[in-house]
């Protein structure tokens, strides 16, 4: 998975989850793939379009049709009318609230879906400074 070149250090792996309208779904968790129907709502700016669309549909494996918005309030305002889902960095969050959504745990083959942030540079430009960066980047990510 990672090159050999490189110095690889995982930041931190999140837990998705899904944001969804509590009339359409109450669950404990869902399967990605019982999502299939329905619409997966993505924010993204137009210049992003085809890289949100690959990520999702390669890396994620949403089979869903995406839609794309422009700011989270939007995408907000289409789950809450109950036209779609959208994945969610996270498992509880005020920022999500809203009294016709429900957050849910995303899995993937019976596993949590997971987002993975990594560093990496090259072996041969490591070093104090490098490798203090990378330590305090890491450190940053666990105090979110």
């Amino acid at each position: 998975m990672f090159s050999s070149e490189y110095e690889n250090m995982i930041l931190i792996d999140t837990t998705l989850s899904v944001l969804i309208n509590k009339d359409i779904m109450q669950k404990q968790s869902v399967e990605l793939s019982e999502l299939e129907d329905q619409t997966c709502i993505v924010v993204a700016s137009s210049t992003q379009i085809e890289n949100e669309e690959s990520y999702y549909k390669d890396i994620l494996g949403v089979k869903s049709p995406l839609h794309f918005v422009n700011s989270y309030q939007e995408a907000r305002l289409f789950v809450s009318a109950g036209t779609g889902y959208m994945i969610y960095e996270g498992t509880s969050d005020g920022d999500y609230y809203d009294a016709d959504i429900n957050m849910i745990p995303l899995l993937k083959n019976k596993e949590p879906l997971k987002r993975r942030y990594c560093a990496f540079w090259k072996l041969d430009n490591s070093g104090y400074y490098v490798e203090t960066f990378a330590d305090i980047l890491k450190e940053q990510f666990h105090n979110t």
